[in-house]
């Protein structure tokens, strides 16, 4: 299958699933929001001067935010491939070679993922400024100003690291369970009820 056609096929399947998708990627750019928003606030260096404390604090921070937001794409994105093993199965039967689907779905990832990046990095520098502005009011500190706060690279950059490893992640389980499962078995899985996380 040539990439022109796999392109066509990964942004039909993304139409085709709009009503599934758009809550998956908005719930994953609200989380690498959280994410960049601690990153850059605990690599701020004013915030280092100011409040070493503080800093430390946001950086046990940074931690636990990215753990909660690796659980929760995780789960989301099972949910979301439960929907569509139907699709998957179809696929099969009409032909398509697994290979081909895991292509057609690398491309819809690459999508995902710069969708997802793209609006954690804009929505936590937006919101970075107010929660500086907020952490600052908490500590009674008048002196900061919000030109304190300025747009951080290396938080970008660990925020596209930490956001490629979950989709790299999770596009490695999905081609996984579909290389080892049968037509049959993908729309049988389609009718289980969903478990509640392991992790919550």
């Amino acid at each position: 299958m040539k990439n022109k056609m796999a392109s066509k096929f990964a942004f039909r399947n993304m139409r085709a699933n709009s009503l599934l998708l758009t809550p998956f990627l908005i719930a994953s750019s609200v989380m690498g929001t959280l994410f960049f928003i601690m990153a850059s606030l605990g690599q701020n260096k004013y915030i280092e001067a100011n409040h070493m404390y503080v800093s430390t604090l946001i950086k046990i921070g940074i931690f636990i935010v990215g753990i909660f937001t690796l659980i929760f794409i995780l789960y989301a994105n099972s949910f979301l491939t439960k929907r569509r093993n139907k699709e998957f199965a179809l696929y099969g039967i009409l032909g398509l070679e697994k290979k081909h689907i895991a292509k057609i779905i690398s491309i819809e990832y690459i999508v995902n993922f710069l969708t997802v990046s793209f609006f954690s990095i804009a929505g936590g520098f937006a919101l970075g400024k107010l929660a500086f502005v907020i952490l600052n009011r908490i500590t009674k500190n008048m002196t900061a100003k919000i030109i304190d706060y300025n747009f951080s690279s290396s938080s970008a950059i660990l925020t596209l690291a930490f956001l490629g490893i979950i989709f790299v992640i999770i596009y490695l389980i999905m081609i996984f369970r579909i290389g080892k499962s049968t037509p049959i078995e993908l729309l049988s899985r389609q009718k289980k009820p969903e478990g509640e996380p392991k992790s919550k």
